[in-house]
Parts: C-alpha cells; sequence; structure tokens
C-alpha cells in the first residue's frame, strides 16, 4: 500500500515489522485483525483487504506446523560456532525454527555447505544422515602430484567428505561414498554419512527403504526442478519421508517459477500441493502452446512467501561487510579407474628412476654419461606423466563443466594440453552450439 503516515505506528503497535528488502510491511497473523480495524479507523485512509490465496495458506499453515528445534543450536561444536559468520549463523537459526525443512538458497560462495553441517551438526541424534549431490561433489578423489612422490595417488576427500572432517571430525570408516553400482551394497556397515549422487539414488531404494534416513541434505536442489526427470521422481518422495530435509542451491530457480515446485513440494508434504494450483498463481502469462505454466506471475508475493517460510536467501552485495577479503577452494575431481592405473604405472616408473639415479650418486664412480643418461630418462617419463595426467582428466573435467553449465554459473577454464582443450570444447558444445576457446602460447623470459 502506498505510504501514510499513520501506516507505522498502528503497524508496529501491531507487532509489525518494516522489511526493507521487499518494501513491504509484515504483521503477525495473530495481530492482523486487530491492525486492519485500526488501519479502518485512521482518518484519511483507505484500505483494501485481499484474501489469501489458497495456495499461500496451505504453505504457510505446513510452515507453522513445522516445530520450532531452536534450543538444539546449544549442539553446535564450539569450533563450529565460532567460525560460522553472522549471517551464517541466521541461516542456521532460521532451519532450525522449521524444524530442519529448509532451503538454503544463498548466493554461490556464502558457504551453504558449512550452514548444512551446522545443521547436521544439532541433530547429530537423528544420524545416520543422507547426502545428495551432483556426482563431481561427493569424493574421495585421487589427485597426482609429483612431490612428495609417495602420496602420488593419495586418497584425498572432496567438498563434502572433507566439510564433515573438518567440522565435525567425521572420519573415513564413518562415511560410505557411493562412486560405483557396487558401492550400493553396504548392508554390513553402519555409516553415519551416506554420500551418493542423483544417479545413484534409485539404486539405493532398498537401503534408503532400510535405513530409515531422517535427516536428507540435497545440494544443488535445482537439479529436481523437472517433475517429469527420474532424479526428481527419485529424490522428491525421499525428501519428504525424511523428518529433516535441508536443500541448498546458490539459484534456486533458474529461470521460471515452476522449477521451485518440486523443492517446495518436498519441504512441505503436508501441504499437498498441486501444480495446477500453484501454475494458476505464479506460472501463468507464458505463450508456449506446450507448456501453460512457462510463465512468471505474482512473483514479488512468491518470494516474500517464500523468505517468511521454507527459504533464506542472501546475496553477496548483503553481506559484504560480514565476508572475508577472499576466498579460495579446491574442487577434487574423482579419475575414472583407466586414467588412475595409467598414472599409477608412470609414477612407479618414475620412482624407480629416482631410486637409480640415487643410487648411481651414493656410488659416485664418476660415471657422468650414466649420470646424464638417467637424468634424461627421468625427464622423458616426466614430460609423459604431464600427457598422461592430462589425458586421464579429460573424461573428469567434461562431466565437471557440464555441471557448471547446468548451474548456469559463469567461470573460467585454464587448461594447457590440446587434449584436454578439445574436451573441454566437447563439453561445452553440449549446452551450446558456438564455444570460443583462447589459447595462449606462453614463452619463459
Amino acid at each position: 500500500m502506498p505510504y501514510h503516515f499513520a501506516l507505522p505506528p498502528i503497524l508496529r503497535r501491531h507487532g509489525g515489522e518494516w522489511l526493507p528488502a521487499a518494501k513491504t510491511w509484515q504483521v503477525p497473523t495473530s495481530s492482523l485483525k486487530a491492525a486492519l480495524q485500526e488501519l479502518a479507523s485512521a482518518p484519511g485512509l483507505r484500505v483494501e483487504v485481499e484474501d489469501r490465496h489458497p495456495i499461500t495458506d496451505k504453505i504457510m499453515q505446513a510452515t507453522r506446523a513445522q516445530p520450532d528445534d531452536s534450543q538444539l543450536y546449544e549442539k553446535l561444536p564450539k569450533k563450529l560456532a565460532e567460525n560460522l559468520m553472522p549471517f551464517q549463523r541466521a541461516g542456521v537459526q532460521f532451519g532450525l525454527q522449521r524444524g530442519g525443512r529448509v532451503l538454503i538458497g544463498d548466493e554461490m560462495g556464502l558457504g551453504k555447505t558449512v550452514q548444512a553441517v551446522a545443521l547436521l551438526a544439532c541433530y547429530r541424534a537423528e544420524w545416520p544422515a543422507l547426502i545428495i549431490t551432483p556426482s563431481s561433489l561427493r569424493g574421495p578423489s585421487s589427485i597426482f602430484s609429483l612431490r612428495p612422490l609417495k602420496n602420488i595417488s593419495a586418497l584425498l576427500s572432496e567438498q563434502w567428505a572433507d566439510a564433515l572432517h573438518s567440522w565435525l571430525g567425521i572420519t573415513d570408516q564413518h562415511i560410505h561414498i557411493v562412486h560405483t553400482s557396487a558401492d550400493c551394497r553396504f548392508r554390513a556397515r553402519q555409516p553415519k554419512f551416506v554420500i551418493t549422487s542423483y544417479n545413484f539414488l534409485g539404486k539405493l531404494k532398498e537401503d534408503i527403504e532400510t535405513r530409515d534416513y531422517r535427516i536428507v541434505v540435497v545440494d544443488e536442489s535445482h537439479y529436481i526442478k523437472d517433475w517429469k526427470a527420474q532424479r526428481s521422481k527419485d529424490t522428491v518422495p525421499v525428501l519428504q519421508r525424511a523428518d529433516r530435509a535441508i536443500l541448498l542451491t546458490g539459484t534456486p530457480a533458474l529461470s521460471r517459477p515452476k522449477e521451485l515446485f518440486n523443492q517446495i513440494s518436498a519441504l512441505l508434504p503436508t501441504a499437498n500441493l498441486k501444480m495446477k494450483d500453484y501454475g494458476e498463481r505464479y506460472c501463468s502469462g507464458g505463450n508456449s502452446r506446450f507448456d501453460k505454466y512457462c510463465g512468471a506471475s505474482n512473483h514479488e508475493e512468491l518470494y516474500r512467501l517464500l523468505t517468511s517460510t521454507i527459504m533464506v536467501r542472501r546475496l553477496k552485495q548483503q553481506v559484504l561487510k560480514q565476508l572475508p577479503a577472499k576466498r579460495r577452494q579446491q574442487v577434487f575431481l574423482r579419475l575414472d579407474a583407466g586414467g588412475q592405473q595409467q598414472l599409477n604405472a608412470l609414477s612407479k616408473q618414475l620412482e624407480a628412476g629416482r631410486e637409480a639415479i640415487a643410487k648411481a650418486e651414493g656410488a659416485d664412480d664418476g660415471g657422468g654419461g650414466a649420470m646424464g643418461s638417467l637424468k634424461a630418462e627421468e625427464r622423458k617419463v616426466i614430460m609423459e606423466f604431464y600427457v598422461a595426467s592430462a589425458e586421464a582428466k579429460v573424461k573428469t573435467v567434461q562431466d565437471y563443466v557440464v555441471d557448471m553449465l547446468e548451474n548456469d554459473q559463469k567461470f573460467l577454464i585454464f587448461a594447457h594440453h590440446k587434449c584436454l582443450l578439445n574436451g573441454i570444447e566437447a563439453a561445452v558444445r553440449t549446452k551450446f552450439r558456438f564455444a570460443l576457446l583462447i589459447r595462449l602460447a606462453m614463452t619463459g623470459s
């Protein structure tokens, strides 16, 4: 409603709060009737009341029915609690107030993972937990380095496994990661966390029903935007059965409000939402003959509804003062079996060559020609190792690039070897018809 001098004092008397971002007043439902009566009697002020749409009532009622678990915030480990930034603490508290059923839609780089880990810590009594991610974010993964040689094929944790270990001290034996179909069979184990991709969720159906996971985390939850997709059919029922459902995405809806429907339905199963009702209210106005819900309507109302019920979303510019100067993150990608074997073989060859050089140096027999030959062979193996590592990474890097493209993220890729550049180009062409790759030639001074 337009500004009137009588508005602020009346609404504040009834518990109203001004929301600058939405440019609207929020009044508790219990005080709304009294506030409207006072507004109607104010001189020079005309008030028109529009009834809430049934879909809005369903979402609000289902949210109010969730328990308030704010007291569980005390369960956070001291290290984790001290390292949370203020807006991250607010996100965790928002999730607890809604019984652990929340969509954390913060912009990329604002620490959605650590907020989810904090919620997992608060609900520690309800473990084991199921974590569903895109295929490139599970872990552990193999990475290769020439120094130190003994760790050339060391197993390192990726984002989720690493976060669980760093913040909660969860060790490898308590984390089961599904990389292949064989990993879906682990009845003898009782891990505290099972990390799987959307692709393997269907094959875990029996395990999910047997273990009855009470806590489910879905990373990049916009992947379930299409209700016709198999991963949505596998994921949404699991979320609806769980007591706690934590959805994470930097882009809750990539382009249209209809992409939010599955996520809302997954968080609020008791609302019994119908796409027809939701679509008529928030997805009308499209001009497609094949999709009557391709439009967007009442989008400001939808945003206010979601941020007051199930979704917390902050942009970098809103929390800039709370952020450190710069944040860096490493993402380790898993190599396939063929690439792993190829690099293992080269690493053994390189290690044998270096042992031969060390023995020759220890003997010190003045055989300069033999030593030079050994070092030349070492350099040759190192160059072969670099090329082989690029070839081995092609498929894994392609998968990661496709994930980033589906996530509509802006990113830069730097690569050196032609085989890897060609692989990246092929991955980009799966989404775009034309791709421009700039090859830079670098020379030493």
